[in-house]
């Protein structure tokens, strides 16, 4: 088992909206995986902090070398930030995801979703083999396990009430302000959650689908418009939340250059929470327009993960017992695998030799020699492969001692 991948702890903003597989292209990549590598299980999670593969079969490196040729990147652009585990470490670091212990909010919850997406697409496109479906089932087991009789989620600042924060530092009177949310997925929808607990003069919901964009506004008391209607709202919005699947900027110098004059100085708070980003980082440069992305708020995070050191190292423990009960189903897995290749080869080697056994007899050799030529060859061949583990498994204990 395989895990491969980059994250917000070993890759800047900058480089992980350049290897991320956006929502609507990750079948395409998956299937592409799939048929390149002749992998038969495999899965892809991809997120604004983290993207990664799992899989059953190849080398770190040969996924690496497909994930390169894949976006259509260099050496460079990609290995220096790369991560993987293998085997055990690969099935922990699963768990932890899952659990929240690996992410940028400690113990949060919208990243066993995602998962579960991960779970589901790969299902669709049958490349949930036995031993990743059973990874993938026991990762939710123990996420919710840990969740359960931990306070891993307890006192958690979420990216959206972070966003809030900076918003009532901006803003004395945060009722009396405007905003623009770009996008209607989940991320918007949980800003959503925490700016709508209080009221607030005007809300607009801007997305390219006008039908889930006004499901969020009456859930919201909000306004929907069309992405490409949004411009009508930039003089008047005091914040711009924005994160969607778009593969370039949204908001851009050139689309708000004609409202800056109209705006007379009026502040503007954007967050953008998307990967690749939504906002053009060049906004950072006026002085009346506070930008920040999802690196600026991984700093904001840090200073609450102290409070949860105890639910995590219990956690971590759940998470060790857990990936141990996984390696022995599938070492277990394994030994059954070969004894079903051996007994088929045994059903071959027998079948064949029966066949030379009724050539020899038919040939008009004698049933005594054609009798003791088959049991020599079946004793030969049911011996073979035996001997050559046993071969196989003294020459690795020498080589051990050796080292």
């Amino acid at each position: 088992m395989l895990a491969i991948g980059l994250s917000y702890k070993t890759a800047p903003l900058a480089i992980r909206e350049k290897l991320a597989f956006q929502g609507e292209h990750l079948d395409a990549a998956l299937k592409d995986f799939k048929q390149r590598l002749c992998v038969k299980e495999a899965a892809i999670i991809s997120t604004c902090n983290r993207t990664e593969l799992y899989c059953k079969g190849p080398e770190m490196a040969g996924v690496a070398r497909w994930w390169q040729d894949y976006l259509g990147l260099t050496h460079e652009n990609i290995h220096p930030y790369l991560y993987s585990f293998k085997d055990q470490a690969a099935v922990q670091h699963m768990m932890r995801v899952a659990s929240g212990l690996d992410s940028m909010v400690l113990g949060e919850t919208q990243i066993l979703g995602q998962l579960k997406r991960a779970y589901h697409l790969a299902e669709k496109l049958d490349m949930l083999g036995k031993s990743l479906s059973r990874l993938f089932q026991d990762a939710f087991q123990i996420a919710k396990k840990v969740r359960t009789y931990t306070d891993i989620s307890k006192h958690t600042y979420s990216v959206s009430y972070l966003a809030l924060k900076l918003a009532k530092q901006i803003y004395a009177d945060i009722s009396k302000t405007t905003i623009l949310f770009i996008g209607a997925g989940e991320n918007i929808e949980l800003a959503l959650k925490q700016f709508t607990r209080q009221p607030m003069q005007k809300i607009y919901i801007a997305n390219r689908s006008l039908s889930r964009a006004k499901l969020l506004a009456e859930a919201f008391n909000a306004e929907a418009i069309l992405l490409s209607d949004m411009d009508a709202c930039l003089e008047k919005v005091d914040m711009i939340i924005a994160s969607t699947n778009s593969s370039g900027y949204i908001l851009t110098q050139e689309r708000l250059a004609p409202y800056w004059k109209k705006r007379k100085g009026k502040r503007l708070l954007m967050i953008d929470l998307a990967v690749p980003r939504d906002i053009d980082p060049s906004f950072s440069k006026h002085e009346e327009v506070f930008l920040y992305n999802l690196d600026d708020l991984q700093n904001m995070i840090q200073e609450n993960q102290g409070l949860r050191q105890d639910a995590v190292v219990v956690a971590e423990a759940m998470v060790q017992v857990k990936s141990h009960e996984y390696m022995n189903w599938f070492y277990h897995q394994s030994e059954i695998n070969n004894v079903n290749e051996y007994l088929t080869k045994v059903d071959e080697y027998k079948n064949h030799s029966l066949v030379l056994a009724h050539n020899r007899l038919r040939s008009g050799i004698s049933p005594e020699s054609v009798i003791e030529r088959l049991a020599n060859d079946l004793a030969n061949k049911l011996t073979h492969i035996p001997i050559l583990s046993i071969k196989e498994s003294k020459l690795i204990k020498e080589v051990l001692e050796e080292i």
